[in-house]
């Protein structure tokens, strides 16, 4: 199996996770809880920088959740890993990228 290949199986069971988890009829009462404190639908803005942070911090757990439960895996592949566009099924270039590969799901580069 090639690097891409396992790579987009470890993107198709963590996304099948996120939607499990957030698509469930019990999890109504989560998501609107996490919408709310994730700032889903206001701004981050706040007059602290720390809060800022902090508020900014949250918003981007959000967008992650919302990216695995309406993205494909290739969009996924493409939003978290934009340096490696030039990977693509049939192109495993092995440990050419950092030598951080995404075996088993247990490592996976800036996602």
């Amino acid at each position: 199996m090639t690097l891409f290949q396992r790579t987009m199986a470890f993107l198709t069971r963590r996304r099948r996770s996120y939607e499990l988890s957030c698509t469930a009829p019990t999890s109504t009462e989560m998501m609107k809880d996490l919408a709310k404190f994730c700032r889903a639908n206001e701004s981050c803005y706040h007059p602290e920088e720390f809060m800022r942070g902090v508020l900014t911090g949250r918003r981007e757990v959000w967008l992650r959740i919302q990216a695995h439960l309406q993205l494909s895996d290739r969009e996924l592949w493409r939003l978290y890993n934009p340096s490696m566009l030039a990977l693509d099924e049939g192109d495993d270039n092995g440990g050419s990228y950092s030598n951080r590969e995404a075996v088993d799901g247990d490592v996976w580069p800036n996602g």
